[in-house]
């Protein structure tokens, strides 16, 4: 009989610290996804005629498109992916007036929603008259 009960207890303790291994496992797992989330951050900077506006340094999800993260963070308008407006700067199609934007420096080839970001990036939107 003692058998048995030292039996049952041992088989008890170790369900006992398996389901709490699990929870571990998975607070563990959602802290870990916080981290990534919090250390993927890039920097946007906006400018009008070189004038500097506004910087902001943003956090955003892995994959998240530009343009997502712009919808997060400013007051935007935009038409079939491409801002025509941020923060109540809009472009003057007549003044021939646009915003383009730099990705680390180089012109983008794309479009505010098809561009990933990338950790580190520094994005530089500047609201200019273009030839």
């Amino acid at each position: 009989m003692k058998k048995i009960i030292t039996l049952l207890t041992v088989v008890l303790g170790f369900t006992f610290l398996g389901g709490c291994q699990a929870a571990t496992t998975a607070t563990k797992t959602a802290e870990s996804t916080s981290e990534e989330v919090a250390n993927l951050k890039a920097t946007i900077t906006l400018k009008e005629a070189d004038k500097q506006l506004s910087a902001k340094k943003i956090s955003f999800k892995k994959g998240e498109s530009l343009l997502k993260v712009m919808q997060a963070n400013f007051t935007i308008k935009e038409e079939d992916g491409f801002i025509t407006s941020i923060e109540g700067h809009a472009q003057d199609t007549a003044a021939k007036k646009y915003w383009t934007y730099t990705v680390n420096g180089e012109m983008s080839l794309k479009g505010a929603k098809e561009l990933k970001l990338k950790a580190g990036d520094k994005i530089v939107f500047d609201l200019n008259v273009t030839q």
